[in-house]
Parts: C-alpha cells; structure tokens; sequence
C-alpha cells in the first residue's frame, strides 16, 4: 500500500512482478518506470499529486469471516480520488479503443450517465441509507440511485445491463464488501479507457475510528480490456451539514454546439478528422448561484425579448464592467458560458502552441475539463 499526503492522503497499490530476472512494477493495474538500489525505488510521477516522498506498507490480506456490520449512514463529501493512474495495462482491444476516442465519446457530455467507476470519484456529495437488507445510496451526480442489496438474493434472470450495474453486499468483520456486475459498456475517465459489459467491481468500504470518514478500494475486473484488474480509491468525510443539491444537467448546448459547428447529421462520433472548430459551446454553469439584483436583472431583460420591448443594456455594462477594472470598454465582451469564455482566452494566448501552465480547480465546471484534458494531450502543464 502507497500513501502519500498533499493535504489530503492519497492512496495506491503497487505491486512488483519478477520475469526472467527482471523486476516490473505496476500501480493501481497500471505499469510505471522504476529504479530500483539498495535503500529506496524512484519511480516516474502519475500525476502532480504523485509528486514526493511516499510510504509503502505491506497490504493485509487476512479477511475476517464474522460478520459485524456499522452503521455508514448519513451524507458524505468526497475528500480523495486516490492516484487515478491513467497509463494501464490494457488488451488490444481496449488500446483500439484509447486510441480512436474522442471527448465527444463522453456521455456525461450528453447527459447520460458515466457509470459507477466514474461517478464514485466525482466531487459530489453522496447520502447512504442503510437498512438490514438494503443499503441504498443517493448519487447527487447525475441523480444516481444505487441498490446494494445485503440479503444474498439471487440476481434476477434477464436484467438488462445499467449504468450502475446490479449490487450485491455483505460485511466482513466492519468492511463492506460490495460486488456489482451487469455494467452498460462505460468509461473509467475522460481517457476513454473503456469498460465492457463483462466488467466486475470490488468495492472495500471501511470507515475510521471516529466515523467521520470513509475510505473505498474500487477494483475494477474486465480481462476484455486489461491484463490485470484495476485499482481505485475514494475517501469521503460525514458532512451531516450538507445538502443534497438538484444535479441540473442539460444536453442541449451541447448538440446545438455541435449544430452550430457543422452539420449533426454527417457527424461520425467515432471520427478523428472533425474540422476546426472556432471555439466551443458546451453547456452554462447551471449550478452557479445568482443574486436576487441579478435574477431581478435577467428577468426584466428576458421580459423585454418577449414583449418586442428589447433594451440594450451590452453599452451600460460594458462601461460599468470596464470602470471596475480599470479598462476601456472596448477591451469588454460578452460569453454565454464559461466554457465558451475559457475557450476563447486559452485561444486568444495562443494555447497549446505557446505552451505554460494552466491550473485550475477540481470543483470546476465539468465542461472546462474537456478543454484541458485536450490541451494536455497537446504538451501543455494541466494541473487541477
């Protein structure tokens, strides 16, 4: 077991394979370089994060039979990932995959649900409900709804595959022991590592002593895909004070982009030669609060366009806007999203070509990300 402390723990699994005299390394089912002397192993960073001085342990393997089962209820914000290695171990099949996937293969793009894989490690708050047969768990991303069922039952003939696949739980000494199978072909991230409908997840939940936390060891199994299984960790803190928020997901920016781009029809999602886009329309900040003056604002504006009454209020803002920083009002424009804004400023820096480091936060918009896993493919320094 790796572990390593950037202000949270982040933790890992690396395992070491010995073949005709040499020794391989591989963490969370992902291959990496190493050097090897007497005292310590170097091995190449995973990400950012992985940068520094780790401490290994040796993994207990030793399972408890007797069943103690505690209580894991209540509202938990995640406060790890873990490693996320992205380099894998993978078949063929899944290189072919990798290597022809395209951001626009996302379905969270599309509103469409990204899977357990993915949405265990998002930064969204989760509420458990737990009962003696049934642990059930209320996804805020993407208004998830899972079932962990505790009583053995069998899985029901013909159950078509989900995105969150159909669970099956039972506790080993206080760990929660959670095997899910009939998964919707997915994908781990934004990588496009895929997952195929043969996939199994492990899930090992415990909780510390003072159950204010919760630490998760996602092990995903798909031998379509990978040489060997993969390894995730999520760790959540009890955040009672939380509120489940309303996940407000809207697929229509992103069609009418690609409508507005070029033509929907002849799209070839699988296709690498779409034509250069301008700039990028996404989606909005939905979930973005707005002042009671701002709100006023928008709906006397939007009242006007129904009338035919339409005020033209772009000068006034314009020159307020530039007052307040000091510009003039030519140097100010409009963006009807975020996304879009970011787009053009990377853009208008001459991103990726002029290089540099771009850092950003991992409660950011999820649009944006898109944007900088691209830039990242491209040679440039992405930290989030």
């Amino acid at each position: 077991m790796l572990s390593v402390n950037h202000g949270v723990e982040r933790l890992g699994v690396i395992t070491f394979e010995e073949n005709n005299g040499e020794i391989k390394a591989f963490v969370d089912g992902g291959p990496v370089d190493l050097t090897l002397d007497t005292n310590q192993i170097e091995m190449t960073a995973i990400h950012d994060d992985s940068t520094g001085t780790w401490v290994a342990t040796r993994r207990n393997t030793n399972r408890e039979s007797e069943a103690r089962p505690i209580n894991i209820s209540g509202i938990w914000s995640r406060i790890s990932a873990g490693m996320e290695k992205v380099d894998l171990d993978y078949t063929s099949t899944a290189q072919a995959v990798v290597d022809n996937y395209s951001h626009l293969d996302d379905p969270g793009l599309r509103c469409i649900s990204p899977g357990l894989v993915r949405l265990s490690g998002w930064p969204y708050p989760m509420e458990i409900i737990q009962a003696e047969d049934q642990i059930t768990i209320l996804y805020e991303s993407f208004r998830e709804v899972r079932r962990i069922y505790m009583d053995d039952r069998d899985i029901p003939e013909n159950l078509p595959d989900s995105a969150m696949g159909y669970s099956k739980g039972y506790w080993e000494g206080s760990t929660l022991v959670i095997e899910t199978s009939l998964l919707k072909p997915n994908f781990v991230d934004q990588a496009g590592q895929p997952i195929s409908n043969q996939a199994k997840v492990i899930e090992r939940i415990v909780m510390s002593e003072d159950g204010e936390n919760l630490r998760s060891q996602l092990t995903l199994h798909d031998p379509q895909n990978y040489q060997r299984p993969i390894i995730r960790f999520r760790q959540w803190r009890k955040t009672p004070e939380a509120t489940m928020m309303e996940y407000d997901c809207d697929s229509y920016p992103f069609y009418r982009g690609l409508q507005i781009n070029f033509s929907i029809d002849s799209l070839d999602f699988k296709s690498k030669n779409y034509p250069a886009l301008s700039g990028a329309y996404l989606d909005n900040a939905a979930r973005h609060p707005m002042t009671i003056a701002a709100g006023t604002a928008v709906g006397d504006y939007v009242s006007g366009l129904n009338s035919g009454d339409e005020v033209d209020v772009s000068s006034s803002v314009r020159a307020q806007f530039a007052t307040l920083i000091n510009a003039n009002d030519s140097e100010i424009t409009y963006a009807p999203s975020t996304t879009l804004g970011e787009n053009l400023i990377t853009s208008a820096l001459g991103m990726p070509t002029s290089g540099g480091h771009i850092i950003t936060d991992a409660l950011h918009f999820i649009g944006s990300f898109y944007l900088y896993e691209q830039l990242k493919r491209q040679g440039m320094d992405i930290t989030i």
